[in-house]
C-alpha cells in the first residue's frame, strides 16, 4: 500500500514550460500526445482511487471541463486499472482519464507525491500555476482571469 500526503496548497509554477512532448493513453484506449492540447487552457491532475479528496474535488473538475476547459485526469501508478475504472464509472468522470502503469507522465512532472495535485498549462504550453491539495471550480476560473489579464 502506497503512502500519500495529501495536503492543500496552492504555489505559482513562474510559467516554466511544461515537460516534454507527454503521451497519454486513456482508458478508453485512446492516445494523445501533451502538444495536442497547444492553444487551450490545460489541467493536468494527478489522483488516485484511495484519495478521498480526489474523489471530493471531481464535481468541480468536471464543472471546468463541462465548462469548455481541458482536462486530464491521471491515476498514480499504484492505481489498478480495475479499480480505476470502477472509480471512473462510480463518480461518472467524463473528462479524459489517464492511465499512468509506469509513472512516466508522474516523473515528467517531478515525480508528484502529494495529491490531489493540479498543473494549469497556459495556451502557449506553459506551466502557471501548482495546486497542491483540493482545487475547486472558482480557483481554477479565478488564476485564468487573473492571468489572462496579467497579459494583456
Amino acid at each position: 500500500m502506497a503512502l500519500v500526503l495529501v495536503i492543500s496548497a496552492c504555489e505559482s509554477a513562474s510559467q516554466f514550460p511544461a515537460p516534454g512532448n507527454i503521451a497519454f493513453t486513456f482508458i478508453n484506449s485512446e492516445k494523445k500526445l501533451l502538444h495536442d492540447y497547444q492553444g487551450n487552457w490545460l489541467l493536468i491532475n494527478f489522483w488516485s482511487v484511495s484519495c478521498p479528496p480526489c474523489f471530493e474535488e471531481i464535481p468541480d473538475l468536471q464543472r471546468f471541463y463541462q465548462d469548455g476547459h481541458k482536462v486530464i485526469g491521471v491515476a498514480m501508478p499504484f492505481d489498478r486499472p480495475d479499480s480505476l475504472m470502477a472509480a471512473v464509472k462510480q463518480t461518472k468522470i467524463d473528462y479524459p482519464v489517464a492511465i499512468d502503469l509506469e509513472g512516466k507522465i508522474n516523473q515528467a512532472f517531478d515525480s508528484v507525491t502529494v495529491i490531489p495535485s493540479s498543473f494549469l498549462i497556459n495556451p502557449e504550453g506553459r506551466i502557471v500555476k501548482h495546486f497542491t491539495g483540493k482545487v475547486s471550480y472558482d480557483q481554477l476560473t479565478q488564476t485564468i482571469q487573473a492571468l489572462t489579464k496579467e497579459h494583456k
